[in-house]
């Protein structure tokens, strides 16, 4: 065998754990198991070639005292003395011998093999290595060497990373929240300092430590975002976990959760200014000062905050609202880099409001806070290193005086439309009144060309083109395709629309009878064309609270979509915090690491996906049903029309956008006689009137809460009164004495042959239940359990009782069984 590495294990107690913990991987057959004088071995061969030596682990085993020790068959272990004045040895517990190494083995003397064989051993793969060497880790018991702290160079900036750096010292609660957000789980010993990483049983060991200065040791290699064996501080572990490794937009988050530094005093600021006066364009005079007046000069050359103690929520907003404020209010806002202007500059983050409402922007003050800007940055090349916001982002904002304020990721990443039509979009460029999604090229040309040819075209017309190329091969049901279709379109509107309005937006929740109908398919289409590619499925916490506080980083985040896709089967959707986002446009809960509660807005477009999921009725009336039906077997293996449809979505993706851009245009234009009078009724009046205007299509019929009222199936009648019909027909009229069972029902449907049509008219109805909300279920419930007893006929009609709550306490209504009656009361 090539490529040999051994762990030696030093202490048999260990060993026993350690390989206790290999039998769990079943890695076990691959491995050589050897008794040595002093220990064990554990042998095994990998497919590719390895480093040298490595200490896994390290133990701390207290001594009476300093000097050397043995231990374990070893002699001249120094003690270490701790701050409590106890001693301890730090032997090696587990370490490999690789490359450059060497051990004695059997048959020497003193050696034995315990199970497997020299000959016979199976490379290991670089996975299945990593794990036995992380097994090995898990037993380490030594504090890594803690890294000297990074010497200040600059003594202005006001650095977010070590504000950060220092609350979470102070409060190891930060840290621990940030990482069970992450996935992370509290391990077991040294103090419930220990952590296990995301997919790990805590049983199987530990992956990292996090120690009370707020440092973070990963001694795991199975955790994507960290280096296996490095320490991290609390600013990197935010920015590696939470942030892909952006520290920039870690640094915009820490300021927004308010770690700031306090200011300096002026006296503070006076003495440094005159150490260090290479900060300075300009010498000043401050005798005759007042504190305001020598921060602001300080402001004025960069010096944005002092770096002693950490101060949470230090950031002071101006009360204003509106961008013509006096010259006054504005200056010391740009200056002290307060307010929403303030904030805005140096964190790239617009100003938008609080729940009670918008900004609206004033084209001369915007001027003015250009020029502001401009000033600043020019004073202050040296000092200004926390700008997150250049000029050209704030003269795109100039386009729309009066449009209510958006979103950084409306003007970053996702084309959307506002409620007085302006089209805006991206970070990529501006060009004729448009923001421009991406820098992809031709991207801004092909767009501008198709726009040209859309805006002569018709809704319906724009519609149409939308059902003909997009639709073809998703499989709506046949009876009801027309409403499937406009809810679909409804979908796509709604993703390009949502981002630059606020208020009430429902959701879509989409699902299938069989896997590889297509829903995930029909799902991305959408995100491709806002997105420029497809998005992946956010988490869906385990409990109530865990995804309330996933949904508020997500609200905080500002994603524009938020999909849950395939969600496990039998999952009722139900929950509160989705349900109040969905429909005032807010999240609330407490922030990370602090005890207060905070609110967000979130103009999310909410996605749901799944198999055999119910909804609450809370959620059923605020999510759009769109579902699609297999009639095959193997429905991923039929002929479509674009057996690429992901690649046909982005080639001809600019002649899509343009033809939503154009419908939710014309839909601003139909109201521009004021019907819409709060911004939160823009779904209202740009996608729901639009559509039921131009195709006929009432979307309240696809909520889920509606489905027994907006849904029918092929034949005009309810799915309810079906089932009830079938039933009457299969087991006739009867006294009450033979009730029919569940059993009963499912040998009913299970029994269902081609030439029975009133049975495949059964069949078909549970089946269209089974997609449903548990409203449709309970509604089914209630009318199975009237007629448990079996119906009793009276002419033509159907008599049975629905309780009304107390079982004494009945109803009668009629169910006319003739075909095509208009006497039918279901």
């Amino acid at each position: 065998p090539k490529n040999i590495e051994v762990i030696d294990v030093d202490d048999a107690e260990l060993f026993s754990s350690l390989r206790e913990k290999i039998e769990k991987t079943g890695l076990s057959e691959k491995l050589l198991f050897e008794k040595s004088p002093h220990g064990y071995h554990i042998v095994y061969s990998c497919s590719k070639k390895i480093e040298g030596n490595q200490k896994l682990a390290i133990g701390r085993i207290p001594v009476d005292g300093p000097g050397t020790h043995s231990w374990k068959g070893r002699t001249e272990l120094k003690a270490k003395e701790l701050p409590d004045g106890s001693y301890i040895i730090e032997p090696c517990l587990v370490e490999t011998r690789g490359r450059g190494g060497y051990i004695i083995c059997a048959p020497s003397e003193g050696y034995r093999i315990i199970e497997g064989d020299f000959q016979k051993l199976e490379p290991l793969s670089s996975e299945e290595r990593n794990q036995i060497l992380e097994i090995g880790r898990s037993f380490n018991e030594k504090e890594p060497k803690k890294t000297s702290p990074q010497k200040e160079t600059n003594f202005f900036a006001s650095r977010p990373g070590d504000a950060f750096n220092r609350a979470a010292s102070e409060d190891l609660e930060i840290i621990e929240d940030l990482l069970i957000e992450e996935g992370w789980k509290q391990g077991n010993g040294n103090k419930g300092h220990l952590w296990t990483r995301p997919g790990k049983k805590v049983k199987d060991g530990n992956s990292a430590e996090l120690f009370p200065d707020g440092k973070f040791h990963c001694y795991s290699t199975n955790v994507p975002e960290l280096e296996g064996g490095r320490q991290y501080s609390p600013f990197s572990l935010l920015t590696f976990l939470k942030f892909d490794g952006d520290f920039s937009r870690a640094a915009d988050y820490v300021v927004e959760e308010g770690y700031e530094t306090e200011d300096f005093s002026a006296e503070d600021v006076e003495k440094i200014l005159r150490q260090h006066p290479d900060q300075l364009e300009n010498a000043y005079d401050f005798s005759g000062l007042s504190e305001t007046e020598v921060t602001q000069i300080a402001l004025k050359n960069g010096i944005t905050g002092g770096i002693r103690k950490p101060k949470k929520r230090a950031v002071v907003k101006i009360r204003d609202t509106r961008l013509n404020d006096t010259l006054q209010a504005i200056d010391q806002a740009l200056l002290t880099g307060q307010g929403d202007w303030g904030y805005f500059i140096r964190h790239g983050t617009i100003g938008r409001m609080t729940p009670t409402g918008f900004v609206s922007y004033d084209k001369g003050s915007m001027e003015l806070l250009i020029e502001q800007v401009a000033r600043i940055k020019t004073k202050a090349r040296k000092g200004w290193k926390d700008s997150r916001c250049p000029v050209h982002i704030i003269e795109k904002v100039l386009a729309y005086p009066s449009t209510s304020a958006l979103p950084l990721i409306a003007l970053s990443r996702v084309p959307t439309v506002t409620q007085d039509g302006n089209l805006v979009g991206g970070n990529g460029g501006y060009d004729s009144g448009i923001y421009f999604a991406e820098t992809i090229p031709g991207f801004q040309n092909r767009l501008k060309k198709e726009m040209e040819r859309a805006s002569t075209m018709t809704w319906k017309a724009c519609y149409d083109e939308l059902v003909q190329d997009l639709t073809p091969d998703m499989l709506f049901p046949s009876e009801n395709r027309e409403m499937y279709e406009a809810a679909y379109i409804s979908y796509l509107l709604t993703l390009v629309a949502r981002p630059g309005n606020a208020g009430e937006c429902p959701g879509y929740f989409f699902t299938a009878n069989e896997p590889g109908t297509g829903k995930s398919t029909a799902i991305q289409i959408g995100c491709i064309l806002v997105n420029g590619t497809g998005i992946a499925s956010a988490a869906w916490g385990k409990t109530k609270d865990e995804r309330a506080k996933l949904l508020l980083s997500y609200a905080r985040e500002a994603k524009p979509i938020i999909l849950h896709d395939n969600v496990g089967r039998g999952v009722e959707l139900n929950d509160g915090a989705y349900a109040e986002a969905l429909t005032s446009g807010w999240v609330g809960g407490r922030l990370l690491g602090k005890s207060e509660s905070v609110s967000a807005e979130c103009r999310s477009v909410f996605i749901f996906g799944g198999n055999g999921i119910t909804m609450s009725q809370e959620l059923s009336r605020r999510l759009i049903v769109i579902k699609l039906e297999a009639l095959r077997v193997d429905p991923a293996s039929r002929t479509v029309a674009h057996p690429d449809i992901e690649g046909f979505v982005k080639r001809n993706r600019e002649r899509f956008l343009s033809l939503l851009y154009r419908m939710l245009e014309l839909g601003v234009k139909n109201n521009a006689e004021n019907e819409m009078q709060e911004e939160s009724e823009f779904w209202k009046y740009l996608v729901q009137k639009p559509i039921l205007k131009n195709t006929g299509v009432n979307l309240l019929g696809a909520y889920g809460n509606k489905i027994d009222e907006g849904l029918e199936m092929s034949n005009g009648a309810s799915v309810i009164e079906i089932i009830v019909r079938g039933l009457f027909q299969e087991f006739g009229q009867g006294d009450g004495q033979g009730s029919f069972t569940t059993r009963d029902l499912f040998n009913l449907i299970d029994g269902v042959s081609e030439d029975n049509e009133d049975l495949i008219g059964i069949k078909d109805a549970f089946t269209e239940i089974n997609a449903r909300s548990w409203v449709s279920l309970k509604s089914l419930g209630k009318a199975l359990a009237s007629v448990a007893g079996r119906p009793t006929r009276f002419g033509w009609m159907v008599i049975r009782k629905r309780g009304k709550r107390a079982v004494t306490r009945y109803t009668f209504r009629k169910l006319d069984l003739r075909e095509n009656s208009e006497n039918s009361l279901f």
